[in-house]
């Protein structure tokens, strides 16, 4: 099934005993397309913060609307480290809420998750743990290794511009989300400002690179191929 993040957005999140919170967002990855986190607002029963759960954790129950459950407790939750979703995430914190959920890191191989296809692999196996730097100057790489990251807001992405080789083609409407790979499956554009018609959809694959600063979307197709491209 494929789920526009908007719609997501206020989704409730719940642990194997309760509710934990709702949805404000999902961080994917701007190199492989990879929908890596949800952002999960903690309700009432928790000091008003923000989490990271991987989609690792995550199924649906046959038939649910509006809920996601995770095999989680709220404990677990609870207790799990902080991170400050205003900021960009290093790897590092990353690297420390994979460890603390006993999941894979999800970049250890050629595939969307790793080694594997599904995000449920993660959680295959003990979690390897890098070795620590032996010098300074190893930690000091390893450090700057740390500060680098592709993962972005999909709600911040919604609203940029869209540029195709030969002018601009739109702006970004929305992401679909495939719920069983949590891979991102298709660029929604609204077209309606350029041309008569309305959203098309796009695959992630003709993205050539986002600029953040600018709130633009390069395309690697023109603007015949937007606009001839399937209705959203």
């Amino acid at each position: 099934m494929h789920i526009d993040v908007s719609a997501l957005h206020n989704w409730r999140v719940m642990a194997t005993d309760g509710d934990i919170g709702h949805i404000v967002d999902v961080f994917f990855d701007d190199e492989r397309w990879g929908a890596r986190y949800l952002v999960v607002e903690t309700g009432h029963w928790l000091k008003a913060r923000r989490v990271l759960l991987s989609p690792a954790a995550v199924h649906r129950l046959q038939g649910d609307i509006g809920v996601l459950h995770v095999d989680l407790t709220r404990e677990q939750v609870q207790h799990s480290p902080d991170i400050d979703t205003d900021k960009p995430v290093s790897r590092h914190r990353e690297l420390e809420l994979a460890l603390y959920f006993g999941q894979q890191p999800y970049w250890g191989g050629p595939m969307l998750w790793g080694a594997e296809a599904y995000p449920g692999g993660l959680l295959a196996g003990p979690v390897a743990v890098p070795p620590s730097p032996v010098d300074e100057a190893a930690a000091a790489r390893e450090h700057e290794a740390a500060l680098h990251t592709h993962l972005r807001s999909a709600i911040e992405l919604i609203g940029y511009r869209v540029q195709a080789l030969d002018g601009e083609a739109g702006q970004l409407d929305g992401l679909t989300i495939d719920d069983e790979t949590w891979a991102i499956h298709r660029l929604i554009i609204d077209t309606r400002r350029w041309w008569p018609g309305g959203r098309v959809m796009v695959a992630p694959e003709v993205v050539t690179g986002v600029s953040w600063d600018d709130r633009a979307l390069q395309l690697g197709i023109d603007r015949a191929a937007v606009k001839a491209a399937p209705a959203a």
